[in-house]
């Protein structure tokens, strides 16, 4: 079974958009230690705190984080050299045409975004 890893670009904008505007450059930034931190472990607790911050007047925002927490920080059980481009769909984004998104990609298309991500992946000479 393929394991599935959520953009978090993506999912930050989701969350932000729950809180007032006043909240959000804080709240970017507890979101940005989730996916950011050196551990899985690490991140597993920021990810509690942005919950035990935020829970009590804003649950959209941390459901948005709580329903995909396993897809979210799947990118932790590879080597950390892929994190980067595990983590977001960005990349991809940028070099497939609009009707080729990951969000809205056939799966015709899906050899496609993997064969755009290795290219982007490959070290460069």
């Amino acid at each position: 079974e393929t394991r599935q890893q959520r953009c978090w670009m993506h999912k930050t904008g989701h969350v932000l958009n729950t809180l007032s505007k006043s909240l959000q450059p804080k709240a970017k930034q507890t979101v940005h230690d989730i996916w950011q931190a050196d551990t899985q472990d690490n991140a597993e607790k920021a990810l509690e705190l942005f919950v035990k911050a935020y829970e009590p007047k804003y649950p959209k925002a941390t459901l948005y984080l709580q329903k995909d927490r396993e897809e979210l920080l799947a990118f932790y059980d590879f080597l950390a050299q892929h994190w980067q481009g595990l983590r977001t769909t960005i990349l991809l984004n940028r070099r497939l045409p609009p009707s080729a998104t990951a969000r809205s990609a056939p799966r015709a298309v899906c050899p496609e975004m993997v064969a755009a991500y290795a290219v982007q992946a490959q070290p460069m000479c």
